[in-house]
């Protein structure tokens, strides 16, 4: 029985250091992504962030499971086409890519 509620407490811990991480890291993403769009140069490359934050904020209220879905909400938000969006997505993705880097080797 001890050695029961022992593995029990070790797992229930290591599900609440995992859901911790996750809702920091989500904490510390959306303040860099307020940075991001201050930093944008371009006036589509700062809807497309504004789109992306609304997704964030509104993402437990949106049903939306596929990647067309978002570009056609993305288009909605933004008023620009498919391509205008990607562009800018790929200038996030960077920045992404860096502050996931940079999150990974504070953990290390």
């Amino acid at each position: 029985m001890p050695k029961e509620l022992e593995l029990n407490y070790l797992s229930t811990s290591i599900t609440y250091l995992k859901e911790r991480e996750q809702e920091e890291f989500m904490l510390n993403l959306k303040a860099s992504m307020i940075d991001w769009e201050e930093e944008c140069d371009k006036a589509n490359d700062e809807k497309v962030m504004q789109a992306i934050q609304i997704l964030f904020e509104q993402s437990d209220k949106i049903e939306i499971f596929n990647k067309k879905a978002i570009y056609l909400y993305l288009r909605e938000l933004t008023g620009l086409n498919t391509k205008q969006i990607v562009s800018s997505l790929k200038k996030i993705r960077t920045k992404y890519n860096v502050f996931k880097f940079n999150w990974n080797e504070d953990e290390t």
